[in-house]
């Protein structure tokens, strides 16, 4: 079964313009039985860059549900919410009234993340994503876990386990406590270039972690299935030998 947990549409404003049809046309040419849309909410951040259309964006998706679902395809109503310990009401409010069935929760941005020290910036990246998993507000899934390995302003963006494997271990016990999915993100360009890494993912499965899903986090309808490959090595080098999705309000597996 191929399907896609992360996909942003041009409801992002980081998204090319891709509108919704275009991605179910395209997911449904490459063979997917299952994507879930998931649209950056963003409150709170350095640019209060707020997610203006909520409305549009939930009636849009569920106008398509019933549509796409006689053709095939599964249309999971997502939302990426960007962790902010200072709105995790506001999100609490708006997820409440607007009951996407598939929740990610990313961190985007975190305090001091402008510092000149890497050892400071990642472990306060580190420490934010660990308070995102105790958020105020209900959500399946800990997204991109890893994200500023791509994005980061240093000469070596690396966030290994030599250097920061404390931090990250209690990071990842507490995913396997909360029960939450861990999402392999693929939307790097080079075959290894998932988050978590293959360590991170390796460390998770020993410590108990049971959840992970595929995760393109295409921002372009073409990169609908970026990377799955290297998802796929990843998982299986950690041990794992199905994916998680949410459907229907359940969990669902699906063999790797």
């Amino acid at each position: 079964m191929l399907f896609n947990t992360h996909t942003h549409s041009c409801f992002s404003p980081d998204a090319s313009l891709c509108f919704l049809k275009k991605i179910f046309d395209i997911a449904l040419e490459k063979g997917l039985s299952y994507i879930a849309i998931t649209d950056h909410l963003e409150l709170g951040d350095e640019k209060e860059r707020e997610f203006l259309n909520i409305d549009g964006y939930y009636r849009d998706l569920m106008l398509a549900k019933d549509k796409y679902l006689s053709k095939g395809l599964y249309i999971a109503t997502g939302i990426e919410v960007g962790y902010n310990k200072n709105t995790q009401r506001k999100i609490k409010t708006l997820l409440k009234q607007y009951p996407f069935e598939y929740v990610i929760n990313s961190v985007h941005w975190f305090p001091h993340y402008k510092t000149d020290s890497k050892q400071r910036f990642f472990r306060e990246y580190i420490k934010t994503v660990g308070e995102s998993v105790d958020a105020d507000f209900d959500y399946d899934t800990i997204g991109h876990f890893g994200f500023y390995t791509r994005y980061g302003d240093f000469d070596d963006n690396s966030m290994t386990l030599l250097e920061f494997g404390e931090e990250i271990e209690l990071v990842l016990k507490k995913i396997v406590n909360s029960n939450k999915i861990l999402e392999i993100n693929a939307k790097g360009k080079a075959f290894d270039d998932v988050v978590p890494s293959i360590e991170m993912m390796q460390l998770y499965r020993s410590l108990g972690g049971k959840y992970t899903t595929y995760a393109s986090d295409s921002h372009t309808p073409d990169a609908i299935l970026n990377n799955l490959s290297g998802a796929i090595h990843v998982a299986k080098l950690a041990g794992f030998e199905y994916w998680t999705i949410k459907k229907d309000g359940q969990r669902i597996k699906i063999t790797i």
